[in-house]
């Protein structure tokens, strides 16, 4: 089983670090690949001067005795750049963002932005996903089968329909789906389902 051997993964504070120790399996480790903002995408520096601050995180993930997850990064929100990370299945990406997110939650460690703490295990502070205010985009996308393009995309925002309709249509044609917005998640191709979710998330403003 898995927690016959160790497993430690710890992402360190620089680009293109590593989670380590490695897997026992000896597949490769993580790595956090830095790349500019292409041009779809809206840089961090037009979001807003409210998100131009600092991410610091160190935290670990405990699923067993033998198996963790550590984090210990630090990030500036107010650049172009695009950070992926990225790795062979288990190593620890999906934890890390969803700790990030405030989807899960850590033992040990804190996570900050800014003036703003989101997780403190000393203090028992841990804020809500939804006072985080990160964009989070699950690997199966958490699309609602019954509610439409627009309903999705529409379903985190803090304003009234009526408001948030000239939004969500240029958030739509922003990611190529102009002229789905009545359309059911079971209507669409994966690609655009895809699409629907990283629309929802961008609809927040995170």
């Amino acid at each position: 089983g898995r927690d016959e051997d160790p497993v430690h993964f710890h992402i360190r504070r620089r680009p293109g670090a590593q989670l380590r120790e490695g897997r026992p399996d000896g597949g490769s480790p993580a790595r956090v690949l830095v790349r500019s903002a292409c041009a779809d995408l809206p840089l961090a520096t037009t979001i807003g001067a409210s998100v131009a601050d600092r991410l610091v995180a160190s935290f670990t993930r405990r699923y067993s005795p033998t198996v963790s997850v550590r984090a210990d990064l630090e990030l500036e929100a107010g650049d172009s750049r695009v950070l992926v990370l990225f790795g062979p299945s288990g190593s620890g990406k999906t934890t890390i963002l969803r700790c990030l997110a405030g989807l899960d939650r850590p033992q040990e460690g804190f996570i900050r932005f800014g003036a703003e703490i989101w997780f403190d295990a000393a203090t028992g502070v841990n804020r809500s996903p939804q006072a985080r205010r990160l964009a989070y985009v699950a690997q199966d996308y958490g699309l609602f089968p019954h509610l439409t393009v627009e309903e999705n995309v529409r379903f985190g925002m803090e304003v009234n329909r009526s408001a948030a309709t000239p939004r969500v249509e240029s958030i739509l044609e922003r990611v190529h789906l102009g002229g789905m917005a009545g359309r059911l998640p079971a209507q669409l191709s994966g690609g655009e389902r895809q699409r629907v979710a990283l629309a929802r998330a961008l609809a927040r403003d995170p």
